[in-house]
């Protein structure tokens, strides 16, 4: 009989495990996948990783799971632009862009993002969000 690998596993709470079986495949395993998240969430993620003491699961819990709406879930107010499965926005936003990526490039220590804008968003009666565009203020 094969000795089966000995690994390495974390532990989580009933409500850790809860909070974080929509986004990964396994929660016992060291080899998972993400899933069910939009890709700003995930680059996010990925770019704090980088800098992180802390395992992705963990990071994922602590940063960033309370700003990501669960699979199937209705609008929250907290979704991006015009789009109930949109990413994810602060309640205190003024304004929110919402992108699609386009490509990523390697910069060094970080990814550069190349995006579209796909919708825009601002909180009624916030006025006209303020923008930097070609060298000067704009509103939209």
């Amino acid at each position: 009989m094969t000795p089966q690998p000995a690994y390495w596993s974390e532990e989580f709470t009933p409500d850790e495990r809860a909070r974080l079986a929509p986004y990964v495949t396994n929660l016992d395993r060291p080899v998972f996948a993400l899933r069910n998240l939009p890709e700003t969430v995930k680059g996010a993620l990925f770019a704090r990783y980088s800098r992180s003491g802390k395992t992705l699961r963990r990071l994922f819990l602590d940063e960033f799971a309370d700003d990501v709406q669960s699979p199937g879930a209705g609008g929250s107010g907290r979704r991006g632009p015009g789009n109930p499965e949109g990413v994810p926005r602060s309640e205190e936003a003024l304004s929110a862009l919402e992108c699609r990526t386009d490509a990523v490039h390697p910069g060094g220590d970080h990814s550069i993002v190349v995006g579209e804008v796909i919708g825009v968003w601002n909180r009624e009666g916030s006025g006209s969000p303020l923008l930097y565009h070609r060298g000067g203020y704009r509103h939209l």
